[in-house]
């Protein structure tokens, strides 16, 4: 899950299909990344990001004799600020010496 917080408190933007999942013997899941955009980003405002990795341990077997539970991990809160225009080279510049200094 992908939350996004704009100031105003944390919210789920997203759900990203599970990546850990391995069937026996096939290697094609191993490592692949998985990615999201935000489509409602606005560049003039400032977010932070985070995942929250939930998983279901347990037994799952007919009858249920033991009990499962969802943990979950949450990532450091990454933040996108609004982008700063850098400025332009300082132009009309002079230089002045001083009496008895030279200029190199």
């Amino acid at each position: 899950m992908v939350q996004r917080d704009d100031g105003t408190g944390w919210v789920d933007v997203a759900t990203i299909a599970q990546p850990l999942y391995q069937a026996p013997g096939d290697p094609t899941q191993v490592g692949l990344d998985r990615a999201w955009v935000d489509t409602n980003y606005n560049q003039n405002r400032s977010y932070s990001y985070r995942v929250i990795a939930q998983n279901q341990v347990g037994y799952f077997g007919a009858g249920g004799a033991f009990k499962t539970m969802t943990v979950q991990s949450t990532s450091p809160a990454l933040y996108v600020g609004p982008q700063i225009p850098i400025p332009a080279d300082p132009s009309n510049l002079t230089r002045r010496c001083r009496p008895g200094h030279r200029s190199a």
